[in-house]
């Protein structure tokens, strides 16, 4: 088992490489089911298993994932595609201390910020046609707070890392050469 105590990280590395393999986790074995069972004719709501069953739960706050809404599972396509092993692999420079884990986990962020956008906003046109948010619970705890999560963190760390790159970008800047001196 690999630890990242193991690796000598600084807490707040430590936090973040748990982040994205959390992330990753959850892009590839639970998202990757929902896209599975969206494809090809199938729908969620007509399909049985764990998968199947976790799902049709979470349609009943927004009915789009139980009947395989295009929209919802193209997102969702690029999520189990281009994230989950983004976010596994941005986790791997992480664990290595490499910097260059900062430029990947710019782009991850954005494509986490873009596939709420795609999620959220086209609701808000269909005064939110798809949503239940007249349960509590569906409201607050799916819509909200599972899905603020993959807002909030992406939005702070996009901040952290374009900022760290920013300073690295800085500390590497070399003055440029004095002009050549005049032969009399």
């Amino acid at each position: 088992m690999v630890s990242a105590q193991r690796f000598n990280l600084r807490s707040s590395q430590r936090i973040l490489f748990f982040w994205l393999v959390f992330d990753a986790l959850i892009h590839i074995c639970l998202e990757g089911p929902f896209v599975y069972l969206s494809m090809h004719g199938r729908t969620v709501n007509a399909s049985r298993g764990f998968f199947a069953s976790v799902w049709q739960e979470y349609s009943l706050a927004d009915s789009r994932w139980g009947v395989a809404d295009p929209g919802i599972v193209a997102v969702e396509l690029l999520t189990v595609v281009v994230k989950g092993p983004l976010a596994l692999y941005t986790s791997w420079l992480v664990l290595k201390d490499n910097a260059k884990y900062h430029i990947w986990l710019c782009f991850l962020c954005l494509a986490e910020l873009y596939g709420d956008y795609m999620t959220f906003v086209p609701e808000y046109f269909t005064n939110a046609a798809a949503l239940d948010t007249q349960n509590p619970l569906h409201l607050w705890f799916y819509l909200v707070i599972s899905n603020g999560a993959w807002v909030i963190t992406p939005a702070y760390l996009l901040v952290k890392s374009t900022y760290a790159l920013v300073r690295m970008a800085d500390a590497s800047s070399v003055p440029p050469p004095p002009p050549p001196k005049k032969i009399v």
